[in-house]
């Protein structure tokens, strides 16, 4: 197996979805959400001036220019460009992935974004396989698009009124519909699609934020965009190399004439089970890239996976929540972690930390599924005590993983249940923070489930996936803490 490390850094959009709490959706399933690049609330939009808008809107990553950045705010709209921008502004991210149309005439660079636009109703061809993306787009045809972007279901022959009542600018009585024009109407159209572009709220540049990558964090795997295999064997371990380095795209390269066959094999198996709880995963599609002779394979990640990919400079910008994650873990790893503390001892202060601050949600409210509910909330379910133990792991260089699978109670009974594996001393332990904080109102801390092998976890815990996922944990690290 060969893999080749990427190491440009880029803009991302990823949405956000809960491992246990939404699981049948994560089963590698196309991913749709309303939440977009966001930039500084420095900007101001006065009446609308298209050099103010187009730069809102290129630095969201919804609007980009020619070879030299001109965003070529005097020229006309073309079909094609049309519904690349509302596509992008309806999808909540520039992440498409193969979705089919029938027209012939689509140059590559907009083909994900024209089948998006026909999938979703936004728009349809000139006839039946020609798209005709070159064409000019009207003011009436742009209005349209972004309503139809929205949900809205809208007559073509007169959709200003609706228009009108989404709070969409429309610049009735202009000389010539131009691409300055349409940066002022997806700016106006943004909270309609619930896209906050002004006021700070959603996806930021980072020096805006105060928040810097920083050296010492870890541990850091390459960004992996190609990988070429020899055997079908080969395939899980190298998704697996490219999803720790938060690669959003994979080509796996496979042998002449294997395309159709490693493909049917991957889909009509259980595989994809386990890439659901692979690390820091939110959500996988996968297809058929023929010309590259490669199953490409596209992810996203939660958040706490993002802020890794962030301060290893990997993504240049992330969403606040994300900043906000960043500074509450380096806060509460100041707190409780001293100079000089070993791997095993700074596992333990976070463990502690987590045990001692943290109150069992048993309403199993929404934040609750993330290191959120531990680090403001302090009230949390197993998915956000163990995001919360991988993010503090990571601040201190050690490598920590969710596992998922299935915590057995005295009755006999089983529930869906997440825990950590974490790296000390060169060998991998278990961590169930969550089963160390007693549910029933006393404050006590125990290490019933810290720093275990596997066989002392097996005794009320199974794993839900083939071992092959995750590291295997041999012994355990200390008795009598």
């Amino acid at each position: 197996m060969r893999a080749i490390p990427d190491k440009k850094s880029h803009t991302e959009a990823l949405p956000t979805m809960k491992i246990l709490k939404r699981l049948p959706l994560m089963l590698l399933s196309f991913c749709f959400c309303a939440s977009v690049c966001t930039v500084s609330a420095a900007y101001a939009v006065p009446e609308y001036d298209p050099a103010v808008c187009g730069e809102i809107l290129r630095q969201a990553g919804l609007l980009k220019g020619d070879g030299s950045g001109d965003l070529r705010l005097g020229d006309p709209v073309t079909r094609a460009e049309a519904v690349t921008v509302v596509s992008r502004m309806s999808n909540g991210s520039d992440d498409f992935l193969c979705t089919g149309h029938p027209f012939q005439d689509v140059p590559a660079w907009a083909d994900k974004y024209v089948g998006y636009a026909y999938d979703h109703g936004i728009t349809t061809g000139v006839s039946a396989d020609k798209f005709a993306p070159d064409d000019s787009v009207t003011l009436q045809q742009f209005v349209t698009m972004l309503l139809r972007g929205m949900g809205v279901s809208v007559d073509y022959e007169s959709p200003y009124g609706a228009a009108e009542d989404a709070g969409i600018y429309v610049p009735l009585g202009s000389a010539g519909f131009n691409r300055g024009l349409m940066a002022c109407m997806c700016v106006s159209a943004a909270p309609g699609y619930g896209i906050d572009l002004v006021s700070g709220m959603g996806f930021v540049p980072a020096a805006a934020q105060g928040v810097d990558s920083y050296a010492g964090a870890g541990p850091v795997y390459d960004r992996i965009t190609d990988v070429y295999i020899d055997n079908y064997a080969e395939l899980l371990p190298a998704l697996m190399q490219a999803m720790r380095g938060h690669s959003p795209t994979v080509y796996i390269h496979v042998p002449d004439d294997s395309l159709w066959d490693y493909y049917d094999r991957f889909r009509g198996s259980e595989d994809y089970r386990g890439l659901c709880r692979m690390t820091d995963m939110e959500h996988g599609t996968y297809c058929r890239d023929a010309e590259r002779g490669a199953i490409r394979f596209d992810f996203t990640y939660q958040d706490y996976g993002m802020a890794k990919a962030f301060l290893e400079g990997k993504i240049e910008t992330a969403p606040q929540g994300v900043y906000d994650l960043i500074d509450a873990a380096r806060k509460i790893s100041a707190s409780c972690v001293a100079p000089g503390m070993t791997d095993a001892e700074t596992v333990k202060a976070l463990h502690d930390y987590i045990v001692n601050t943290t109150r069992y949600d048993k309403d199993h409210n929404a934040a609750s599924f993330s290191a959120n509910g531990v680090f403001y909330n302090k009230s949390a379910v197993c998915e956000g005590y163990s995001e919360a133990m991988c993010i503090l792991c990571y601040l201190n260089g050690i490598d920590c993983r969710i596992v998922t699978g299935y915590g057995w109670h005295e009755d006999g009974t089983r529930e869906l249940h997440a825990w950590n594996k974490v790296k000390v001393g060169g060998a991998w332990y278990n961590v169930d923070a969550t089963w160390d904080d007693p549910t029933g109102g006393r404050d006590v801390l125990r290490y019933d489930y810290f720093l275990v092998s596997d066989d002392t976890l097996g005794r009320d815990h199974t794993f839900d996936t083939d071992p092959v996922f995750w590291p295997a944990a041999y012994s355990d690290y200390y008795a009598g803490t």
